[in-house]
């Protein structure tokens, strides 16, 4: 009996552990869920051991011949209590799942309205990369950083902000021992959502070592995760 007892604790024990372990990594709703489960599978290996080890009759509580008939009682009130628990469960999770994505729509939709929307104008004068971008969207962009070749490009903007109609640009002169250039900007809109839009530019030099536009691609931005930017 004690050795049943302690085997019963130990395995207890031990499903505890596994169940901490998961616990840690889920979010709210897989929190939830995990503790109802926790809760479901320890009833039903208690109502186990209790029977296969007449447990109950063994302490005391009920008589050996009326053992059966308080493990049916039980079982039959805790099926009771799991099918309720089970259905508000549902309810919930439907209710959660719901509100989380309104509240996903309604932030997406406020980003919308607050998204920035750069046009930009390209050219090159005495090999040096003239390169004008201004904010047609429909807010302020807090912030915006231009690197090329991995280094911070200043533009002519020193409050490095661009309301919308906005105009600014940058001057890079361009080397004549190489063919393609790429721009990176990053701009914020005042949300803090942080976007990326990459340019490449192609070119070529003349005969009079002159540089001339082959191509320029410009990518479409991307939304990135919310950074700060420096």
């Amino acid at each position: 009996m004690i050795s049943q007892i302690i085997g019963f604790v130990l395995a207890c024990i031990l499903w505890l552990m596994f169940f901490h372990y998961l616990y840690k990594k889920e979010n709210e709703i897989g929190k939830t869920l995990l503790i109802f489960i926790e809760i479901i599978t320890f009833a039903i290996i208690t109502l186990y051991f209790a029977d296969i080890t007449n447990l109950p009759s063994k302490l005391k509580w009920v008589d050996s011949t009326n053992s059966r008939e308080w493990f049916n009682f039980i079982a039959t009130c805790i099926s009771s209590l799991f099918g309720t628990l089970i259905s508000g469960f549902i309810v919930l999770i439907t209710t959660i799942g719901q509100l989380s994505r309104t509240e996903d729509n309604e932030k997406e939709t406020k980003r919308i309205n607050n998204m920035p929307f750069l046009q930009y104008k390209i050219n090159v004068v005495n090999n040096t990369l003239n390169l004008k971008f201004k904010n047609i969207g429909n807010n302020t962009i807090k912030k915006y950083n231009i690197k090329i070749k991995n280094e911070n490009i200043l533009s002519n903007n020193y409050q490095n902000s661009l309301a919308v109609n906005e105009e600014t640009k940058i001057s890079y002169k361009l080397p004549i021992n190489e063919e393609k250039l790429n721009i990176n900007i990053e701009y914020q809109d005042l949300l803090c959502n942080t976007y990326n839009q990459q340019i490449n530019i192609s070119y070529k030099v003349n005969n009079e070592g002159n540089i001339m536009l082959e191509k320029v691609k410009i990518e479409d931005e991307k939304l990135e995760k919310k950074k700060k930017l420096t």
